[in-house]
């Protein structure tokens, strides 16, 4: 059997430049970074879901796509293996 390694990909620079990172669907992995100034600028509301709940689940999801979005396409994409994990 092989083995899959990795989901995550870059985004393309149109999906950077109009801010597309929702519907583009999740090309982030599990390793993110970013400057704790980024953070900051996060609004209660971005944590919420429609009926005004926090989320209880994908925390990542919440904080991620916000963060992405007020980074104005500053990101970057590492495409080689950082770690692997072997989770069973």
């Amino acid at each position: 059997m092989q083995m899959k390694i990795g989901f995550s990909s870059d985004y393309e620079e149109i999906e950077k430049s109009d801010s597309r990172y929702r519907s583009v669907g999740q090309k982030f992995g599990s390793l993110k970074s970013f400057r704790t100034r980024l953070a900051s600028y996060i609004s209660e509301e971005d944590l919420k879901d429609q009926f005004n709940n926090f989320y209880r689940y994908a925390g990542d999801y919440a904080l991620m796509y916000p963060l992405l979005e007020l980074a104005c396409g500053k990101i970057m994409y590492i495409p080689e293996y950082n770690y692997l994990y072997f989770g069973y």
